[in-house]
């Protein structure tokens, strides 16, 4: 009989990289023969917060923080999260509804992760413990934390970890720990004294190509003489560096425009399908987005990285340092640099090689985790 595995991550709203690595958790998970359960978790809001945002996302002619917009993407991503996701809990929609489910699930395992689960100022509706577990009643149930992540290479002031913190305390059960950056193992030692927790791949990189294949239009290469963008925080400065790019390589090849893969295309967002053919067709990708760097690599893409502060700078550097390409991220806004970086082409047969054996780890840290061995 197969296993039963649950897998806890942030809600899956319109975020291009949150969506995939969920889809590659459990994909993965389901080519090793486990029955596999998404917990349906939602932003755990009281009510009258719940109330108010959802008239700010109907109220028409405004889009106050972004709501309206946000739901527009979370509408148009619901089709593929619903039908990919094949099983999946009820809706999760508060701290009273965890624990309910905590009191009744029957997994032989619950794997939290990935993203920045553990990124205390991501968790904005105050139930930042459920991604501990806190939850979970049956102490025969794994937990199990796969590339859980801080975001950051420090912990939040305002996380309690006082000596009698209940925090540490559901730390302590868990059965293995992973982190998706290698900092976040040094966090894991120094703050939660776990000193077994393991450095793994962003889910992401758990499958190949041809698991991303399955969502394309198979020989739609319109956009692969493009250069293409997919800036989360924009800014002159990345603009400049941008049309610098795109410039540079016109003035060397095919002449193409820049495709700009988190703005609106007719009226509309870009799918999860779209989104991953633009980089797969691409010639060259700039980017300051963690996943964005993943599926450059992943499709052996020429890219350069734009350094982002302000989201984790971490989480680039861990992933970059570990294949070998730490070159391809920019630190301040230096030309000569970038066409240092334009004309120095990534060798992908070495990154490759690395790449497979950091999967193969990665792989076997789980299914050891789920089967015991």
């Amino acid at each position: 009989m197969s296993k039963k595995i649950g897998i806890l991550t942030l809600p899956l709203i319109a975020n291009y990289g949150g969506i995939l690595q969920c889809m590659a958790l459990y994909g993965f998970l389901k080519s090793k023969g486990y029955e596999v359960v998404l917990l349906n978790n939602r932003p755990c809001f009281p009510k009258w917060k719940k109330m108010a945002i959802k008239l700010f996302e109907l109220l028409p002619f405004q889009n106050y923080k972004g709501l309206r917009e946000q739901r527009k993407k979370n509408l148009q991503f619901r089709r593929l999260i619903d039908s990919y996701f094949d099983k999946k809990t009820k809706p999760l929609l508060s701290k009273k509804d965890f624990l309910e489910f905590g009191k009744e699930c029957d997994f032989d395992a619950l794997v939290v992760g990935s993203d920045q689960v553990w990124r205390y100022e991501y968790i904005n509706d105050g139930y930042y413990e459920r991604y501990f577990l806190d939850f979970l009643k049956a102490n025969s149930i794994k937990r199990i934390a796969y590339a859980a992540s801080f975001g950051k290479n420090q912990i939040d002031e305002r996380i309690d970890l006082s000596e009698h913190s209940p925090l540490l305390g559901e730390i302590r059960k868990f059965h293995s720990i992973s982190v998706r950056e290698s900092e976040g193992v040094n966090l894991c030692r120094d703050f939660f004294f776990r000193r077994d927790a393991g450095n793994v791949l962003d889910p992401t990189l758990l499958v190949g190509v041809e698991f991303y294949d399955k969502f394309l239009s198979q020989g739609d290469e319109k956009n692969k003489a493009k250069i293409v963008s997919y800036v989360l925080d924009k800014s002159e400065e990345k603009d400049d560096i941008t049309n610098y790019i795109k410039d540079k390589i016109n003035s060397k090849s095919e002449k193409g425009d820049t495709f700009f893969l988190n703005e609106k295309l007719d009226n509309r967002y870009l799918s999860i399908e779209e989104w991953l053919q633009g980089i797969k067709y691409s010639k060259f990708v700039v980017t300051d987005s963690f996943h964005g760097v993943v599926f450059s690599i992943l499709f052996n893409k020429q890219f350069i990285v734009l350094a982002n502060l302000d989201r984790g700078l971490d989480r680039f550097s861990s992933i970059l340092r570990k294949l070998n390409l730490e070159e391809r991220l920019l630190l301040s806004m230096d030309y000569h640099t970038v066409d240092l970086l334009i004309d120095s082409k990534i060798d992908y047969g070495a990154v490759n090689k690395v790449l497979e054996i950091e999967r193969e780890k990665s792989k076997k840290f789980l299914i050891e985790s789920i089967e015991d061995f």
